[in-house]
């Protein structure tokens, strides 16, 4: 294995629509990258604690109320949440 070419993995939380378009559109490409899934946004916590996750994606709306700040590291647009998860907006 060549340096950075390990399997990336995306984890997707409570959206197995989501998950599925992902999977197929990353069928076939040379860059390994692998999507797991889990049925509820509450159980995204227990597969980052077992196995590297490089990303993770929940499509849905943050809480109006919760404190939620852009940092430098988090994508143009993205809310950098305090409990450590990253909203994109789609």
């Amino acid at each position: 294995m060549t340096p950075g070419s390990r399997t990336r993995t995306v984890l997707v939380c409570a959206d197995e629509t989501l998950a599925s378009s992902l999977r197929a559109a990353v069928e076939g490409r040379s860059r390994p990258l692998r999507i797991a899934s889990v049925a509820s946004t509450a159980g995204c916590a227990r597969p980052q604690r077992e196995q590297p996750i490089d990303c993770v994606v929940r499509r849905s709306m943050p809480d109006v109320d919760a404190p939620a700040v852009i940092t430098p590291d988090a994508p143009h647009g993205a809310t950098n949440r305090r409990d450590g998860t990253v909203t994109v907006p789609v």
